[in-house]
């Protein structure tokens, strides 16, 4: 495969990059694994680099755009643009290539890239800009940038696209929370034992049940919950037995001995784990006593675990040993996209991509139980589940039951980690602090670009030059000091802060790191280290001690009650907002009055419970809120944030309050209303409904159900279609469209609906938009009347009102109506114009 081979006018103004044959597979990979600092160093090689750098560029897995600047850096031109970018950014590179990244990437300026591509062009050190969140009109997702200038003075970026990351980081630590909860809050007990039959953790449920606090169960053995004697000796052996066979499993009537000598019957479930490379075994249990004393409440209790089973969020598999599903609930139906028929009719070896025989090791999960994780081929879809396996009797039958995770996107993450590796790799190699090399002399070896820009000087003039050369002789004879030091020793010199001489002769202050450098025997051949430009830091300071007068004048004049306490909760400052709060005058009045009246007895209970937490090293809440009582007896609610700092070189806490009391008073007065409206629209006789745009029905209240004959449960998803006819359905979509349209409530509307029973009924309906927060429209809503008992009424009028009519025309008498006011006349019988001649 050949591409066009660039003039040599193009190809100069195009970073003279000539574009030849493609290298094989093998070269590419080896491309790909190319960093930054390579790139770099391509540009000053051999036309055959230039040729590698090329292909580097196109096969990069991170993206790489090159600009050039405009209008003396106020603008950026993109001059190039790999592949990887293309696609990311979803655009045809020849379209973009001469254009103005203002142009193309809008929302570059808000993302802050475009000061970072001044300030590097400007400056021509390199930077990293952080991860962030970029958005315009046509793209949107979190990048993260590491921008360098080339010799020839074009800007390079190169970034990785990490949306998907960042997803998928926060799925994990939702699904962590999630299955601790399960655990925490089960109302089923559950406890973990280990090899010694010792109980090593106990859930609150089991506390419960056994009559004591989890605290009391920790160190106990199994055998010590069953009573008698004869049923802890039969446990035991049960234990041991099936320990030796890597086989746990009790009955399910086993008689527990609460701690008060209660006893009660228990349904035992257990299975072994492993963790950190050691056995341990779970075991839940629930209290059964009921289900042996009345039949009845088994077949119930059996019933709501079934659907507990169906409901539960994570695939749940039954399979027998010889690779047959048996069972399956809702979550794992919906991951392999089948129904509970077509799961029934399945063999494992039909979804799960056999990269090894599974059946052997089924087999053995069965006696043993364990953790695999397999990729399942879900029609053209590639899926992964993370299985925990539980031996178990499936009526009679041997088989195992896969409790699943669905780590798709965490497998997808892994991809994405490696490509993320890569890129850090090269930002390390690339990296702006400077390094450097020198002999035992003091004569410098070598230096990275970073160290030269920081001095001023070439990599060429450097080499060779000694330290003295680059600072003043009272700085010379520290650093020799240091060096002298560090070799007796061999131990490394964290750092060393001090002025150097640049080129130009101004002078920087440096931090540096000092260690030695050996060959392969170990003997001692000169130093090496980090260097760190410092000058700004070393202004800081400076600025530090100039701004901390304002710090604290911004402190004492805050809105806010700011505090200042120690570990005991001691205040050594606050400000005068707090003390207003409180009703104080000075700080040593607030300290002399005792914490415990400070607070509500709620609050003050709440108080010592994060004070034990904090006391037993454990995390606290950093936000909460607290009702104090004032010096004056008034109770007030306030909002607290939390947060360690240190304060005159200590560490202690500071605490910012909110006074919310008006807030809260506001939404309890907004509850309270709430209730009112909802008390209303479920007891009020005319129907209320709300729709999405589509006409699918979101919400109705019970008189809708009423006149529809359906139950609330039954009618939520439904369409207006799927209870009117095609004429009617067609009338009604034009009276939403055009309130869709015009964003007005539309006029009131009769039409017939169809019962769920079959029959008709008429009902008069009102539509009106419902919008977001924004004004956005996002559905409908209205009003319904049923009207048939009037429109009953209105027919037999009009059959009445005719018959009448027909009656009076036929007759042969005169008959002739007027007005008594005025004497006009409002109606004649037709024998009038007979008699007459004419119609009066």
């Amino acid at each position: 495969m050949k591409t066009r081979t660039l003039s040599s006018k193009k190809a100069s103004k195009q970073a003279r990059i000539p574009q030849r044959k493609f290298f094989t597979a093998e070269k590419s990979k080896n491309i790909r694994e190319t960093n930054p600092g390579q790139i770099k160093k391509a540009l000053k090689s051999s036309p055959e680099s230039i040729r590698n750098f090329r292909q580097l560029f196109e096969h990069m897995n991170s993206c790489v755009a090159v600009y050039t600047a405009s209008a003396n850096g106020k603008d950026f031109i993109i001059r190039a643009f790999n592949r990887a970018a293309e696609k990311a950014e979803n655009v045809n590179r020849k379209n973009i290539i001469g254009k103005s990244v203002l142009k193309v990437f809008p929302g570059v300026k808000k993302l802050g890239l475009f000061k970072v591509f001044q300030q590097v062009w400007k400056t021509g050190r390199p930077q990293r800009h952080p991860v962030a969140f970029y958005k315009d009109n046509r793209i949107s997702g979190w990048k993260e940038n590491y921008v360098y200038k080339t010799p020839n003075g074009e800007i390079v970026a190169i970034y990785n696209d990490i949306t998907r990351q960042k997803q998928t980081e926060y799925n994990l630590k939702e699904s962590e929370k999630k299955f601790r909860n399960i655990i925490t809050h089960s109302q089923d007990g559950i406890i973990f034992f280990d090899k010694k039959n010792r109980i090593i953790f106990s859930n609150a449920a089991m506390a419960k049940l056994m009559g004591c606090s989890t605290k009391d169960l920790v160190g106990r053995t199994i055998s010590s919950l069953h009573p008698p004697k004869e049923w802890a000796k039969k446990i035991k052996a049960e234990f041991q037995k099936h320990l030796n066979s890597k086989l746990l499993s009790f009955s399910s009537e086993i008689p527990v001995r609460r701690n008060d000598g209660s006893v009660f019957y228990a349904d035992i479930s257990s299975s072994s784990l492993t963790i950190n490379g050691e056995k341990y075994f779970s075991a839940f249990f629930r209290d059964i006593t009921e289900r042996k004393r009345a039949e009845d409440s088994l077949r119930k209790s059996e019933e709501r675990y079934r659907t507990l089973f169906e409901k539960m969020a994570n695939p749940v598999l039954a399979i027998d040993t010889q690779g047959s599903y048996i069972d399956g609930n809702n979550a794992a139906l919906q991951f392999l996209e089948c129904s509970k028929e077509e799961l029934l009719k399945k063999h494992v070896r039909n979804t799960i991509i056999d990269e090894e025989n599974i059946l052997p090791k089924l087999k053995r999960l069965w006696q043993s139980g364990g953790r695999i994780e397999r990729a399942y081929k879900v029609h053209d879809k590639i899926k992964h589940l993370d299985l925990t396996i539980s031996p178990f009797i499936w009526h009679g039958r041997k088989a195992v039951l896969g409790v699943g995770n669905d780590i798709t996107r965490r497998k997808q993450a892994e991809e994405a980690l490696k490509e993320s590796e890569k890129k850090y790799r090269g930002i390390l190699e690339t990296m702006g602090e400077g390094y450097y090399e020198v002999d035992l002399n003091g004569n410098i070896t070598f230096v990275n670009d970073a160290a030269c820009r920081m001095h001023g000087y070439t990599r060429q003039e450097v080499i060779g030059m000694n330290n003295r050369n680059i600072t003043t002789p009272e700085t010379a004879k520290k650093i020799h000091q240091i060096f002298e030091q560090v070799y007796k020793t061999g131990r490394r010199a964290t750092t060393s802060e001090h002025e150097t001489i640049r080129k130009d002769g101004s002078k920087i202050w440096i931090e540096t790191s000092i260690d030695l450098c050996r060959d392969t025997s170990g003997k001692k051949t000169g130093f090496k280290g980090i260097i760190r430009n410092i000058t700004e830091q070393k202004l800081v300071q400076e600025n530090l001690r100039q701004s901390e007068e304002n710090f604290r004048r911004s402190l004492d004049e805050s809105p806010l009650g700011i505090r200042i306490v120690t570990a005991d909760g001691k205040t050594i400052y606050a400000n005068q907002a707090i003390l207003d709060i409180y009703g104080y005058k000075t700080i040593e009045e607030l300290n002399k009055t005792p914490l415990k009246k400070r607070y509500t007895p709620e609050s003050y209970a709440d108080y010592l419970a994060r004070k034990a937490l904090r006391n037993q090293g454990k995390e606290s809440p950093t936000e909460y809120e607290i009702n104090i009582v004032r010096k004056n007896g008034e109770i007030r609610n306030l909002q607290a944030f939390r947060k360690e700092i240190v304060w005159n070189g200590k560490k202690q806490f500071q605490v910012i309050y909110h006074d919310i009391t008006k807030q809260k008073a506001a939404e309890k007065a907004l509850q309270q209303s709430e209730e009112k409206y909802r008390t209303i629209l479920e007891t009020m006789e005319e129907g209320y409904y709300e729709v999405d745009l589509a006409g699918n029905i979101t919400f109705v209240n019970d008189a809708v159900c009423r006149i529809n004959g359906y139950y609330r449960q039954e009618i939520i998803g439904r369409n207006n279609r799927d209870y009117t006819s095609p004429e009617t359905a067609k009338k009604v979509y034009k009276e939403f469209r055009e309130v869709y349209l015009t964003g007005k409530p539309g006029k009131t509307s009769e039409h017939q609906i169809i019962r769920k029973d079959g029959s008709k009924t008429w009902i008069e309906s009102s539509i009106a938009p419902r919008k977001d927060a924004a004004g956005k429209i996002i559905g409908f809503k209205g009003i319904v009347r049923d009207i048939s008992e009037r429109k009953t009424a209105e027919d037999v009028l009009r059959a009445s009102e005719e018959k009448y009519r027909f009656l009076t025309e036929a007759m042969t008498d005169i008959v002739w109506m007027a007005n008594i006011d005025d004497l006009r006349t409002t109606y004649v019988s037709p024998s009038v114009e007979s008699v007459l001649g004419f119609t009066p």
